[in-house]
């Protein structure tokens, strides 16, 4: 990491999965009826919950991530998600997964805390 690359990629990484994840987990429960049955749908949404913790945890330094984003990162990014890092689509559902997981872990934080 040189010094242009302060803070890395890897909560950025770590959302990306989460949102990858989420949407493998919709696609397959929508399968043969196009609707999500929780009775019958849950399995498919084991992987994504099993990413919430790392994901949510770093979120609040996606911020800073981003603000020395080298092209190496950048290039980084595109191998490992394909153009989903250049829709903005995705980079809206990124964001507000950002900002809500970084909510999320600021609230449990203080409630353990107190």
């Amino acid at each position: 990491m040189s010094n242009e690359e302060k803070y890395g990629i890897q909560e950025t990484e770590d959302l990306f999965d989460l949102a990858v994840s989420l949407k493998e987990a919709v696609a397959k429960a929508k399968e043969g009826d196009g609707k999500i049955d929780i009775k019958t749908d849950f399995i498919h949404f084991f992987q994504p919950v099993t990413r919430i913790p790392r994901a949510f945890e770093g979120a609040g330094n996606i911020p800073k991530e981003w603000s020395d984003l080298s092209e190496a990162e950048i290039i980084r990014l595109h191998d490992r998600f394909g153009d989903i890092v250049n829709d903005e689509r995705w980079q809206r559902a990124f964001i507000g997964l950002a900002i809500a997981g970084d909510a999320i872990y600021e609230i449990v934080s203080e409630e353990k805390a107190a």
